[in-house]
């Protein structure tokens, strides 16, 4: 069982590799538990953004007239987001950080990016193989003059019992003063769960 599986490396493994390697080898887990506008439909890891950064994951999810790329950060579920005293951990902050240097890549070389996202998207989608482009449901590629495109990130680490009830409002209120969204290892076991209901919809 899947949950299970999570529930062994998120309370027996101090690394964030553990979880990669789980994510990799399930990627509906990205897919079930994370929040998207549109409909998630490739997902792929190890992203090189130009030649100094990488994403652990990125999540297309198109729709109409648009898409969604979501960008994730993963850091170890034993680490905390926050100081005893409210202020982001030493973690964390390395975290966002990074999670900011991509935005300011992707602003300033936004073609070049879609180029490269367009091509892993195709070439090394975790969940099938393509032969079809990439396209949202309208039909446009990620490259059409008219496309709106939305880019999100998520930092996913530490666990959800660890948060004081203040450290959870502010956890909850950082996606609205900073665009980055902080997650709780805690919430990939809504994929989970929703795959061991019903394993053959993920073969």
């Amino acid at each position: 069982m899947k949950t299970e599986e999570l529930k062994n490396i998120l309370d027996s493994e101090d690394g964030e590799r553990a979880l990669c390697r789980f994510i990799k080898e399930n990627p509906f887990v990205l897919r079930e538990s994370l929040q998207f506008m549109g409909h998630p439909t490739r997902v792929v890891e190890e992203f090189p953004i130009g030649n100094d950064y990488r994403a652990d994951f990125v999540v297309l999810a198109p729709f109409s007239g648009a898409f969604e790329i979501k960008l994730i950060e993963i850091e170890p579920p034993s680490s905390p987001f926050f100081n005893k005293n409210g202020s982001l951990s030493q973690r964390a902050n390395k975290a966002l950080e990074q999670v900011n240097s991509w935005n300011t890549y992707i602003k300033k070389n936004q073609k070049q990016f879609l180029k490269d996202i367009e091509r892993y998207a195709q070439e090394k989608d975790l969940i099938r193989d393509h032969t079809e482009p990439m396209t949202c449901s309208a039909g446009w590629s990620i490259h059409h003059p008219r496309m709106s495109l939305y880019f999100s990130y998520d930092i996913i680490m530490g666990r959800r019992a660890s948060l004081t009830d203040a450290q959870l409002e502010k956890k909850a209120d950082f996606l609205n003063n900073n665009n980055v969204a902080l997650v709780t290892s805690d919430r990939l076991f809504q994929g989970t769960e929703k795959i061991d209901r019903n394993p053959e919809i993920y073969l």
